[in-house]
Formats: C-alpha cells, structure tokens, sequence
C-alpha cells in the first residue's frame, strides 16, 4: 500500500497504485464522486468532467472528488464554490471502489 507500505493485491482503479482498503477509506482524497453528482453539485458540464481520469462502474462513471473539487474551483470563484457546498452538503466518502491488481473490466455490453 502506498499509505501503509503493507502488502495487498488491490489497486485503486483510477491511479493505479496499491492501496489497502482500510487506507482508501481513511484518506479522503481517495474517495469517488459519481458524474451526476458531479454535475449537480459542482455545477459543471459533462463534457468538462471529461477531461479529468475516470473509470466507468455499475452506476455510471466516477471521478476522484478531489480532481472534481479542483476543477470546480478552477470553474467557480472561491465564494461560488463554498456556496454550492453549503447549498449540496457535499461530504466524504468511499466503499469498495478497489479491484484485484490486473483485473480488467468487462467489455461494455457483455455480462460478466
């Protein structure tokens, strides 16, 4: 683990690196944000999102929280953003968002 230094087979699925899951719970900058969620709370457009790593899950594709918060203050003035926070409630948090390191994700449209 990058965090920890103690062994695990998991990486995080969008940087890559070995992350124990204890850890990915702990720090909140690795903790995923939805790109609805995104949208709604940030106040920025799809296609704007794209240019941030993202990886496609079962709900739709998610992005670090923290690439999208420094792409909104990149967006919004200082003010503007802690409005929307304040207006969203936005907080942390991260589940389960590891897969075993090599694993790959199933070809869209095909059931695993």
């Amino acid at each position: 683990c990058v965090e920890c230094r103690s062994p695990t087979v998991f990486e995080h699925a969008i940087l890559g690196c070995r992350l124990c899951e204890q850890c990915e719970r702990c720090f909140p900058r690795y903790t995923l944000i939805r790109s609805g969620m995104a949208m709604q709370a940030y106040q920025l457009q799809e296609r704007v999102l794209l240019s941030l790593p993202s990886m496609d899950g079962a709900t739709g594709r998610v992005y670090l929280r923290a690439a999208v918060e420094a792409l909104a203050s990149q967006q919004h003035s200082q003010e503007g953003l802690q409005q929307l926070r304040a207006r969203n409630d936005v907080g942390l948090s991260a589940a389960g968002r590891q897969r075993r390191r090599g694993e790959r994700e199933a070809p869209k449209g095909r059931a695993s």
